[in-house]
């Protein structure tokens, strides 16, 4: 066999075994016990494959059926596992750990599409941090470089040394290869949002731009990075007028819960007569909705409750005044007070009856006094 034929059978040789699992090609079905094997030892693609191939004139097909719905079940049992012990590796930062589990688990299971997914988002975020990291270090290089120009400049002009002229042309010649790389990087910091340090590498290219050409396809990457900081600050605004929305929909939602609350107590309140109560639970729905209907209704009723009641007792009051039964007319209009403090006849009632009093009291006192005499 020629080494043509050994490279290719070389490299076909490994992707016989990767991808999805394959059943041995064989004229006998796998058993029962077979797969309950193959499962114990997580080995969830070939047990899914093989039950897969199982005709349904098989004796046991419903037994297989059976096993297939059981092993499915526990292969998604299997994928959580394997991503949460992913999941701890990636909190760790460490990467190496999280990408061996998975390769380990598609190898048993490589059908499944949430594992390999999972290891393409690593992978993803793997590549981004090693650009970052590539990005910082670029950036590095190209400051000490550019830091250091003009003192090789110096060490050419004060000498005829040819090393020195050697050195000057192969770092002015890096710079310009840096330039280049911190356009590009640039670009791939853009595409991986990390605008900072986009802004970063384009900020030093500036510094090594040697002519109105590269200053143009500086000024073109700067204003891709302006347009999607734009697009991510009114982003951000949308996203914060809709959380703002949300949130004012449900203080609107509470706040109507307790308006209809408060205006069922208060309606029990008068049902019940309880008319100071009503009053000063009327009072706080006025202060936090003046406007609802129910607190307009309520307010209208508890008033016509309110004057009826204060009629009748400013009526039995003038009754037990005419009676000369001054402090108990008094202590009835005090009542009606309580329900209806601004009412101003009860007001000028209550303080003729209380004049009244002191003036009977202090004519009581000097008749006691002359009787003593």
């Amino acid at each position: 066999m020629n080494l043509k034929y050994s490279l290719i059978i070389g490299l076909l040789l490994p992707l016989a075994f990767s991808g999805c699992a394959v059943v041995e090609t064989t004229n006998q079905l796998p058993t029962l016990e077979q797969i309950d094997t193959w499962v114990a030892n997580e080995e969830y693609g070939r047990a899914l494959s093989a039950i897969s191939q199982i005709p349904a004139t098989e004796p046991q097909y419903q037994a297989y059926v059976q096993r297939r719905i059981d092993t499915s079940a526990r292969a998604e049992l299997y994928e959580q596992r394997i991503l949460t012990e992913t999941e701890k590796d990636v909190e760790q930062k460490d990467w190496t750990a999280a990408l061996t589990t998975l390769d380990n688990s598609l190898k048993n299971y490589p059908s499944s599409a949430v594992l390999r997914q999972r290891q393409k988002e690593i992978i993803t975020i793997q590549q981004r941090r090693i650009r970052k990291l590539d990005a910082k270090s670029l950036i590095a290089r190209s400051q000490l470089l550019y830091n250091k120009l003009p003192i090789s400049e110096k060490k050419v002009e004060s000498s005829i040394d040819f090393t020195a002229h050697w050195q000057l042309q192969n770092m002015r010649d890096e710079l310009n290869e840096m330039h280049t790389r911190l356009i590009s990087m640039s670009r791939q910091m853009l595409d991986d949002k990390n605008l900072e340090l986009a802004e970063m590498c384009l900020t030093q290219a500036k510094l090594l731009a040697t002519n109105d050409k590269l200053r143009a396809e500086i000024a073109n990457v700067q204003l891709n990075i302006d347009q999607v900081k734009r697009a991510k600050t009114e982003k951000a605004s949308r996203l914060k007028k809709a959380s703002q929305k949300r949130q004012k929909a449900i203080l609107n939602t509470r706040h109507s819960k307790r308006v209809a609350m408060l205006s069922h107590d208060i309606e029990n309140a008068l049902d019940g007569n309880q008319l100071v109560e009503a009053a000063n639970m009327l009072n706080k729905l006025e202060k936090m909705d003046r406007r609802n209907i129910d607190f307009l209704r309520l307010k209208l009723v508890h008033r016509e409750k309110v004057d009826r009641v204060v009629k009748k007792k400013i009526s039995r009051g003038n009754m037990l005044y005419r009676q000369e039964k001054i402090a108990s007319a008094k202590e009835v209009w005090e009542q009606a007070l309580l329900i209806d403090p601004s009412n101003e006849t009860l007001l000028t009632q209550i303080r003729r009856a209380t004049h009244v009093l002191a003036k009977l009291k202090r004519l009581r006192g000097e008749q006691n006094f002359r009787g003593s005499q």
